[in-house]
């Protein structure tokens, strides 16, 4: 049978995680957007709208990094206690 607390922390350490973070790829989609050459100004437009939602991304995405931060530290306290 599965332990459930230790998946549990695996997940919410972050253990294993070989992925790229949403800072990474949302980095790498401004990069592209920046070497993409609009040829109208809806183009244009559209691009701008973009890169202005990828930061507003990045913004919550940093503010999510925060909270987790804190929770793990919640959790450590807590496992702390507990032992």
């Amino acid at each position: 049978m599965t332990n459930l607390d230790s998946i549990v922390r695996r997940f919410l350490l972050g253990e294993g995680k070989s992925t790229p973070t949403v800072r990474g790829y949302t980095e790498s989609v401004i990069n592209i957007l920046e070497t993409i050459r609009p040829r109208s100004q809806r183009e244009s437009r559209q691009i701008s709208i973009a890169k202005k939602h990828l930061h507003e991304i990045n913004r919550l995405n940093k503010k999510l990094e925060e909270k987790i931060l804190m929770l793990e530290e919640q959790v450590s306290i807590l496992e702390e206690g507990k032992n």
